[in-house]
């Protein structure tokens, strides 16, 4: 089968991967969202209720996923390949959002003044690594698209491996409870810039990962106790998200129970990724697109982050204030071919250089 070949390695996560992307981007193409309080259907509401848990896991499994190719090494060399391959990108990709705003704010409003500022407004918020959106001195700076998740990896790295190096293993678990209850705690209430309280919070689901490759976790036959205990978790989640109304944002720093929701979104998302990594049992078209999709995951995260914000999708809503669901569609529609396009034209830019995807895969953007 499949995953046979593949076991043990960051590649057989492809087509949860390619899943994951393509959620990303519908998630932000659709921003309509059920209200608990209308009047609804049972079968609508535990609809909602499974979408959210899979929206409050999203990012915590693609951290875990990631945790499953962590190799401990000296921390210098660490940061240098770290480095190359998380913050080189983020910056081109920087690059590029400045250039596209300025020059579609120019082109739409005709204003150097205007562009400028919406500009800054834009830059800032990569220059600060936002989270979120973040206003200071009366200016807001907007935060950095889907790229908050390579800034919070490339802390959530270093430290574990600091963690690993300098700490003996019986008190590894106990160093990384520090971390991600002190990451829970400054984020609190606030914007931490640089993804800090991301990135110490990503560390918990960093070190998840690298033990369940250790322990094969994912990879073995669970009993009928795991299969219980996880699945448990799930319905938990469930009731969580019901008497709160409130989803997890891991990117938002929204934690509906605090460091229970975070650690009860780590017990979700190895289950969710306990299942579907039983879609490598299947071939065909449709799972070659999803595991390509998951493959070119730097290249969708960057770009996806370039036309969030250097094209006004906002226009074509204000323009259809009237078709809504539609004017939602073609965003989503227009949004998959600039990405598509942008993956090719990247990849065949930099197809003979040190981006270029490797066949055996030991981390989450190889």
């Amino acid at each position: 089968m499949h995953e046979k070949r593949i076991a043990g390695s960051v590649g057989m996560f492809d087509v949860i991967k390619g899943m994951g992307m393509a959620a990303i981007v519908f998630g932000h193409s659709f921003s309509v969202s059920p209200d608990l309080d209308a009047e609804i259907n049972a079968g609508y509401v535990a609809g909602w209720l499974l979408s959210s848990q899979v929206a409050n896991v999203l990012m915590p499994a693609f951290f875990i996923i990631s945790g499953y190719g962590f190799r401990k090494r000296p921390l210098a060399a660490c940061i240098r390949q770290q480095a190359a391959l998380m913050l080189k990108p983020y910056l081109y990709a920087m690059a590029g959002v400045t250039a596209l705003v300025f020059m579609t704010r120019l082109i739409l409003f005709g204003s150097v003044r205007d562009a400028l500022s919406a500009t800054w407004s834009v830059t800032g918020g990569f220059l600060l690594a936002l989270p979120q959106n973040m206003e200071i001195g009366g200016r807001t700076f907007y935060f950095c698209g889907a790229l908050w998740f390579m800034i919070a990896l490339f802390i959530a790295w270093m430290v574990l491996d600091l963690i690993m190096e300098k700490i003996s293993e019986p008190y590894q678990l106990l160093a990384v409870v520090i971390v991600f209850v002190s990451g829970w705690l400054t984020g609190i209430g606030r914007i931490t810039p640089y993804c800090v309280s991301q990135g110490m919070i990503a560390v918990l689901y960093l070190y998840i990962g690298y033990k369940c490759k250790k322990n094969k976790i994912l990879l073995k036959r669970w009993t009928k106790k795991q299969w219980l205990c996880f699945s448990l978790s799930v319905l938990v989640g469930m009731c969580v998200t019901a008497f709160t109304g409130v989803r997890d944002s891991m990117a938002d720093g929204i934690w509906s129970a605090g460091p229970i929701s975070i650690l009860l979104d780590a017990c979700i998302a190895i289950w969710f990724l306990h299942v579907l990594l039983q879609l490598n049992r299947f071939s065909g078209r449709a799972w070659n697109g999803l595991a390509g999709i998951g493959r070119n995951s730097l290249y969708i995260f960057a770009i996806h982050s370039v036309e969030m914000h250097g094209i006004p999708w906002y226009l074509i809503t204000e323009k259809m204030a009237d078709a809504e669901i539609l004017s939602y569609a073609i965003i989503l529609v227009l949004r998959v071919l600039v990405i598509a396009l942008g993956v090719m034209l990247v990849k065949h830019r930099v197809s003979g250089g040190k981006w270029k995807i490797r066949k055996k895969q030991t981390h989450f953007f190889h």
